[in-house]
């Protein structure tokens, strides 16, 4: 899987836009959704940063904390939903 695939850079995904949407409304089916759609993106954008795979889980989850909290505030106009959450977990690895 190429890089581009993977982080989805120039990808606009409806699907994980409306997950986050849900998040939004506090749904805790797209927040299960979101999570299994994209774990595997967090985690390794964590474990990228901190260089560390047991810190990788830790940092992943605090990641979707913060997703949790701020998906009300998402704009799909803004950033691809991928860009998105791999710029929470980026910035919850600094932050971890």
């Amino acid at each position: 899987m190429s890089v581009r695939t993977e982080w989805g850079a120039n990808s606009a995904d409806p699907g994980l836009a409306q997950l986050i949407a849900g998040c939004g409304l506090g749904d805790p089916h797209a927040m299960e959704a979101l999570v299994d759609q994209t774990a595997v993106m967090v985690l390794r954008m964590c474990q990228m940063v901190l260089g560390d795979a047991r810190g990788a889980e830790g940092c992943a989850v605090a990641a979707y904390r913060r997703v949790w909290r701020g998906a009300n505030s998402y704009d799909v106009h803004v950033a691809s939903p991928r860009c998105w959450l791999a710029t929470i977990a980026y910035l919850s690895a600094r932050a971890y």
